[in-house]
């Protein structure tokens, strides 16, 4: 089996040797994935009285799969673990934490009104696409990490290809549940008054943050630098994960 580290052009474990600017950058953005995974653990078991349903299942295993990224990543990036390990625990992290996040977007188009048709058709959506999303990148990783270089030229289009179309998917119900938000919730904000249209336009901002935030992780993966698109990853899902319990509390 060949040595990962013996060609620095295609190893991932040559990132330890990245500029120190670089490395210090990833270790800021790794500890607010992993304050933010910390803190949200704790708010998901303070806010949920009654720990069940698809939304308190959905976040708790995202922002599990989160923090165990983002150690995978730390162990990664310093070279402290083999990447016959850390290759293949990334591969089945990331579509976890894809499709979790994918299932809590799902899930608050239950908190307003939504024709069942269209939750039906978003549902076997989500799990159509994950299989043409997911498989290829994750068996190319797999294959990759276990020494196989044939998968080394295409591991970068690989993941662009599965966190583009993720993307997508995020901001096409991200931005359907705006949509009927704001429509169904119209009249209760003319009737609040200046409370009802606060709430609305923190509604919006913080929806719209969502999408903006995906939108440059694909222009990071895309064209920043290759040794910090895992740690921005896992900082963005962090994120993302918090901003979805103030959209759940502005309901």
């Amino acid at each position: 089996m060949p040595e990962q580290q013996d060609d620095p052009q295609t190893s991932p474990t040559s990132a330890h040797k990245a500029p120190s600017t670089l490395a210090f950058l990833n270790v800021a953005l790794l500890a607010i994935a992993a304050y933010n995974t910390l803190e949200l653990l704790i708010w998901v078991f303070h806010f949920f009285k009654h720990r069940r349903g698809l939304f308190f299942w959905s976040i708790l295993n995202c922002n599990l799969s989160v923090a165990f990224s983002t150690l995978i990543v730390f162990l990664q990036y310093f070279d402290l673990a083999p990447f016959a390990f850390t290759g293949v625990a990334m591969a089945m992290a990331l579509p976890v934490v894809l499709v979790a996040q994918l299932l809590i977007l799902y899930s608050r188009l239950h908190l307003i009104s939504t024709p069942g048709a269209l939750l039906r058709f978003i549902f076997w959506g989500i799990i159509v696409t994950s299989v043409f999303l997911h498989t290829p990148p994750t068996i190319n990783l797999i294959g990759f990490a276990a020494g196989n270089m044939h998968f080394a030229g295409a591991e970068a289009y690989m993941e662009w290809y599965m966190l583009a179309g993720s993307v997508l998917r995020k901001v096409s119900i991200c931005g359907l549940y705006l949509y009927r938000a704001v429509r169904q919730l119209r009249p209760i904000i003319e009737v609040k008054g200046a409370a009802g249209r606060r709430v609305m336009m923190h509604l919006i901002i913080v929806s719209v943050a969502v999408i903006l935030l995906n939108l440059f992780t694909v222009l990071v993966i895309s064209k920043g630098p290759a040794e910090m698109g895992a740690a921005f990853i896992c900082m963005s899902h962090s994120v993302k994960l918090r901003v979805e319990f103030v959209v759940l509390m502005s309901c």
